[in-house]
């Protein structure tokens, strides 16, 4: 049995666990968004700082690579600029293998020192003295000189030598016969790796490389860390790379692109070479420069997905103790209750001898009954009534309507006290007299919640009475008392 007075607090202890819970679960939440936030942040800053790193290293080694293509270019220029100065001086006497006596070239630089006569065919070789007069015409480091002398050094595509039968880059000048005529041309072939031989030296990690492309998008040199790929890329044309939009822009800086020879994504550093139609490109692997922080970032992640587990375990623990501990207190609320009522029922049994108790819950239409009080209307404690209007049917026919009358008195009044008396049939026949007191318990807006009282026999007192009124010859039977509770109030 519960008061319905008291619900709210049990209302309100349910509402403040709630939001106590509520309040755990959306600081843990939001504990746990600020930490993988700054987790983010940190990874980024990582993965930035790495970037500008190797932006600024890429840029460090694009100058040196760009100071060694000149030194070597200018070596082979000022030897090539010699023999034409020699040559010109007596064509008809020049003799090559006599030169190069005089002045060997410098070891791996020049493969190959040769003379193109003007009529395009082999006519000298440093590789051989008597070479075969091979036709080449079609090459394009004799074709720009027979028009007219550019009076500069012409860097050629890299071409498959047929004399030397390796990839060289051809360095060509103009000889010029005395009045200026075209004489032919003075050829140097180099490697390649010549002119990226810096690269050796120099650690851009795996992935990375060093490029020597001409202003024309034609790819010079290449050297890369991948074995599989030497001499992938040479001769062909990157005019429509990303780099070639960043020369527009600058002589010098850096970007980021993904390589359309070998498909790698690298971060470069580019630089237009002083003095020469050339451009000198150093990279270094996105993948490469992101390792470290990568990394990083796994042990970071790691370390934060088991800080957001236990977290997210304690917030789960935090929660379902706050409910573990919401149900105890409703629980202690509603044994309070029970307990107030049992008291209540105690106090009025107590109050008088011979007696039941009874309790009415009104809004939830219970009725319970003490065995006492089943044993006083002569029924089976297991039959006893379940509701009010079975409680009126084991009421003599006569004084039905004294009981309900008192019942609804008190009510309309709302009067706190209850008193009746009426008969009880029994089943071996006659009528026991018997008094019915309780009290009301009315809600905020006086409606009558419950009513706990007693079942008290009079029938001894009634007969008493009966005989006194028998005896002074009048009086009347009054089974209806309002106010004063006999056995009750009375002090």
């Amino acid at each position: 049995m519960s008061n319905a007075a008291d619900e709210p607090f049990s209302v309100e202890l349910t509402h403040r666990n709630v939001r106590v819970r509520n309040a755990v679960i959306l600081v843990g939440m939001c504990l746990i968004g600020v930490m993988w936030a700054a987790v983010l942040g940190v990874v980024g800053q990582q993965r930035d700082a790495a970037v500008a790193q190797a932006r600024q290293d890429v840029g460090n080694l694009a100058i040196a690579f760009e100071e060694q293509a000149v030194r070597t270019l200018d070596i082979v220029d000022q030897m090539m600029l010699f023999l034409k100065a020699d040559f010109e001086r007596g064509p008809s006497s020049f003799n090559l293998e006599h030169w190069i006596r005089r002045s060997p070239l410098q070891p791996g630089l020049a493969l190959q020192l040769a003379l193109i006569g003007a009529d395009g065919r082999l006519a000298a070789s440093s590789l051989d003295p008597s070479p075969k007069p091979v036709d080449l015409t079609d090459r394009e480091h004799f074709r720009v000189h027979v028009d007219h002398d550019q009076g500069a050094l012409f860097i050629a595509k890299p071409v498959l030598g047929r004399v030397s039968g390796r990839w060289t880059i051809q360095l060509s000048r103009r000889l010029n016969a005395p009045g200026g005529a075209f004489a032919g041309v003075v050829v140097a072939s180099i490697d390649p790796d010549a002119l990226t031989r810096l690269y050796g030296s120099i650690d851009v990690g795996q992935g990375g490389n060093t490029t020597l492309v001409g202003t024309d998008g034609i790819v010079r040199a290449r050297a890369v860390s991948v074995a599989e790929a030497a001499g992938q890329g040479l001769g062909e044309s990157i005019l429509d790379s990303a780099l070639f939009k960043h020369i527009e822009k600058s002589p010098i800086g850096t970007y980021t692109s993904r390589s359309s020879i070998d498909g790698i994504e690298r971060v470069r550093a580019y630089r237009i070479v002083r003095g020469y139609p050339l451009i000198v490109v150093v990279g270094k692997s996105a993948d490469d420069i992101l390792e470290t922080p990568r990394r990083s970032a796994e042990w970071i992640f790691l370390v934060t997905g088991g800080v957001t587990t236990l977290l997210v375990g304690l917030i789960g623990f935090l929660a379902l103790e706050i409910h573990r501990r919401a149900r105890r207190e409703r629980g202690l609320a509603t044994e309070r209750l029970k307990l107030a009522a049992s008291e209540e029922r105690l106090r009025f049994a107590l109050a008088g001898a011979n007696a039941g108790i009874w309790d009415w819950d009104i809004t939830g239409e219970r009725l319970e009954w003490s065995p006492e009080c089943c044993r006083l209307h002569a029924i089976d404690p297991a039959q006893g009534p379940e509701r009010f209007e079975d409680w009126v049917r084991l009421v003599h026919l006569e004084d039905r309507g004294v009981w309900e009358d008192a019942v609804r008195h008190a009510f309309d009044s709302r009067s706190t006290t209850l008193y009746a008396e009426y008969r009880v049939r029994r089943t071996e026949g006659g009528g026991q007299w018997l008094g019915i007191a309780g009290r009301v318990a009315y809600s905020d807006t006086e409606e009558p919640l419950r009513v706990t009282g007693l079942v008290l026999g009079v029938s001894e007192r009634k007969e008493a009475e009966r005989q006194l009124l028998a005896g002074q010859a009048g009086g009347g039977t009054g089974r209806h008392h309002q106010g004063r509770l006999p056995g009750i109030d009375e002090p």
